[in-house]
């Protein structure tokens, strides 16, 4: 009876036992998997706090270079307004206010001065840095294309001023000369960079060419605001032109008899298309405090010359095998820059002028005052 008992104690003891062992094996097992849980949400977050912040850095980039864009737009857009008050800022005059200097010299001379506004605005006033590719070689020809070139521009400006967005205004060819490309520039900075790229990263062969300037013709210039007592034109003689009329004079060059003549025609070369055209509509050119009319420089084809000989002839100065003869005096051994002769003496017509000089009706038998302005070395 009493093992009986015990027996049934021991069992009812053993069981109650294997109950507690296995509740606390669930409990542990529960525990792990809510640590689990709980880490791989932790993991979560992290994940999603990193592709927050990287979005985050993302984002602050692109501000920053909107940033950098709009200050440049701003200095572009400053610029042209500067430039578009200060031409605004001139005396009135007759005649058609946005008439380009190409139109002005399509214009004829006895034509009456029109009021009316071109309906199509020109852009010859516009900036260009023009690109010969007439000497590149075969196997660069396909780099040396209008397009080709637009790109290697684009993505040199790209890398060196970090502008992304960057495009050229506008590229076109020369319809009379197909190996010229010209590249539209906004304002003189963007024209300054964009000739150093062409100049250093285009293919081998292309040449970029000099700055186009504008001719235009004054008439009755006192030969003392121009010339020295020797017939040389005064030192910065550009940099007074300019600053009397508010403009960029590139050089003057006097056209008529540098030691007869009291008053005469000057050609004064010109920065900027705009400028041209607009003292061809104005009419008036500012030298020595007066003014003097101005009109369309017409340039007046030349014989070939040697300038070594003086003759007329096809050979050129280095080609020449003759004795030198002195421009000036047409007497042989020295060069003109050293000649002491006072009075001068043309080799082609025996008249009293130098031997290239514009009355010289050997070089210019129908001259008008509209002389050739090669200055020979």
């Amino acid at each position: 009876m009493i093992t009986d008992t015990n027996k049934r104690i021991w069992r009812a003891s053993s069981t109650a036992s294997d109950s507690g062992s296995t509740a606390n094996a669930e409990n542990e097992t529960v525990g792990r998997e809510g640590e689990k849980a709980l880490l791989l949400q932790v993991l979560e977050e992290l994940k999603d706090l990193k592709n927050a912040s990287t979005k985050q850095q993302d984002l602050i980039y692109k501000l920053e270079r909107e940033v950098v864009e709009t200050k440049e737009e701003l200095k572009r857009v400053t610029k042209q307004l500067e430039t578009t008050t200060r031409n605004a800022i001139t005396p009135p005059f007759t005649g058609n206010s946005q008439a380009s200097y190409a139109d002005v010299l399509r214009t004829p001379p006895d034509s009456p001065k029109s009021t009316e506004v071109p309906t199509s605005p020109h852009v010859s006033g516009a900036l260009f840095c023009t690109i010969d590719v007439s000497r590149v070689p075969v196997e660069e020809s396909n780099r040396a294309t209008p397009g080709g070139i637009r790109t290697a521009v684009e993505n040199e400006v790209h890398v060196e001023k970090e502008s992304p967005t960057w495009r050229c205004r506008a590229v076109t060819r020369d319809v009379k000369a197909p190996h010229r490309i010209r590249i539209v520039c906004r304002d003189e900075e963007e024209h300054s960079m964009i000739k150093g790229i062409a100049e250093k990263k285009l293919p081998q062969g292309v040449r970029v060419l000099r700055d186009e300037y504008y001719p235009i013709k004054v008439d009755g210039v006192s030969r003392s605001e121009v010339l020295d007592v020797g017939g040389k034109e005064l030192p910065g003689l550009g940099e007074t032109l300019s600053s009397e009329n508010a403009t960029e004079v590139i050089k003057a060059v006097w056209l008529s008899d540098r030691s007869r003549k009291e008053h005469g025609p000057v050609v004064v070369y010109l920065k900027k298309a705009v400028e041209a055209a607009r003292f061809l509509r104005e009419g008036y050119f500012y030298a020595g405090g007066l003014s003097g009319s101005t009109s369309v420089f017409k340039r007046q084809q030349r014989p070939s010359q040697c300038y070594n000989c003086q003759e007329l002839t096809d050979h050129k100065a280095f080609q020449c095998k003759k004795p030198q003869v002195c421009r000036r005096c047409a007497k042989e051994g020295h060069h003109h820059s050293v000649c002491a002769e006072a009075i001068a003496k043309c080799l082609l017509c025996g008249g009293p002028h130098e031997s290239f000089g514009e009355n010289c009706r050997r070089l210019y038998p129908s001259h008008d005052g509209s002389a050739s302005t090669d200055d020979p070395a």
